[in-house]
């Protein structure tokens, strides 16, 4: 009788796989997975968002979701400005760039 192979280390090893090729085709355009994650919603969400929507949306710590916005701002995919009244609460939109 064939022993049969446990399934939770072919899920891993699946899993595995399906990131390294995640990865290496959004390397091309130079994205992170959580970036990407964060276009589609923004695009999604007609192109803007607060950023306190999106922290809670990536359910991350506001510091975290800092980090992921500074570099997608650096990349040119998103810009933020001041939303309303409140200096303190900051508005993401998506660039030209972002939106491709």
């Amino acid at each position: 009788m064939e022993q049969e192979k446990p399934l939770g280390p072919m899920l891993g090893r699946a899993a595995h796989l399906a990131r390294e090729r995640l990865d290496a085709r959004l390397s091309q355009y130079d994205v992170t997975p959580v970036q990407t994650h964060l276009l589609l919603h923004l695009n999604q969400c007609g192109g803007q968002a607060p950023q306190c929507d999106l922290t809670e949306f990536l359910k991350v710590k506001p510091s975290t979701a800092n980090g992921i916005l500074d570099r997608m701002a650096e990349k040119e995919l998103i810009v933020r400005s001041v939303s309303g009244q409140d200096a303190r609460r900051k508005l993401i939109t998506l660039t030209d760039k972002g939106r491709q």
